[in-house]
């Protein structure tokens, strides 16, 4: 929170080693090692940022994709 408006993105608490795991699985992805992540935990804003991240990196990843089969199509 700052100047007493709560801030959009809660911080990573105590959850800096799952991120960690999210984004090597994330960047195997990139280069062809498909990986299944499951998130699990009792929910909090921590999880919650976790989950906004890798909803981030799977668009990131769609729009990558949907170049490379349009340039693949050429």
């Amino acid at each position: 929170m700052k100047d007493g408006v709560a801030d959009s993105h809660p911080a990573l608490v105590g959850r800096q080693h799952e991120m960690a795991v999210l984004w090597s699985r994330f960047e195997e992805s990139t280069v062809g090692r498909l990986q299944v992540a499951l998130v699990a935990s009792i929910f909090s804003a921590s999880i919650q940022r976790i989950l906004t991240v890798v909803s981030c990196l799977l668009h990131i990843l769609q729009v990558c994709l949907r170049d490379f089969l349009q340039e693949a199509e050429k």
